[in-house]
């Protein structure tokens, strides 16, 4: 991470970001948590996400689990935290769903819709949290954007393709293309 951090922060400092031409950009970081657990990388974005409005950046971290690092002991990840204007939560399951919603402060009908996947964190729904109000949210996704996005399903198609490869001849399967 600190070579990385050595090559990314100036570019971003002050070769991406110009904030005299005008451009709006979104910096998406999967996987945040990496960031969020190396104090140089957290002040870095820590302080893009304070002047990014400035800026014109836009900022949209995603993690799978707030339990991912020990955030409460990073101050710049607690100030991230605190600065994140939205939240979207998804469906999480068992303890991560108490720690998600203690983390978050979201009020008990949340934390209850973020563990209940047949209904109201069905694929599709979350809780929101901004401007000091919460509510659940449905996303209606056309049918190209359920392709994209059900991933669930994709990864259980790639498991029966891969369970009927692994049944045909190898010589058979490279001369099919597969």
């Amino acid at each position: 991470m600190p070579l990385f951090m050595a090559v990314i922060g100036p570019w971003l400092r002050f070769g991406w970001l110009n904030p005299n031409d005008n451009v709006k950009r979104t910096l998406i970081c999967e996987e945040a948590w990496h960031i969020l657990t190396h104090r140089p990388v957290a002040r870095l974005f820590n302080e893009l996400i304070r002047y990014g409005r400035r800026l014109g950046l836009g900022f949209i971290a995603v993690m799978h689990h707030l339990a991912d690092g020990q955030l409460r002991d990073i101050p710049e990840a607690e100030a991230i935290i605190k600065l994140t204007a939205t939240r979207v939560v998804y469906h999480i399951q068992g303890d991560d769903a108490d720690a998600t919603a203690d983390y978050l402060d979201l009020p008990n009908w949340a934390r209850a819709a973020i563990k209940d996947p047949a209904n109201l964190c069905a694929p599709g729904n979350a809780v929101w949290s901004f401007a000091g109000a919460t509510m659940l949210v449905e996303h209606l996704r056309t049918a190209a954007e359920r392709r994209l996005t059900d991933t669930d399903s994709r990864m259980i198609d790639t498991a029966v393709a891969e369970d009927e490869q692994a049944s045909v001849p190898f010589a058979w399967a490279e001369g099919a293309g597969v």
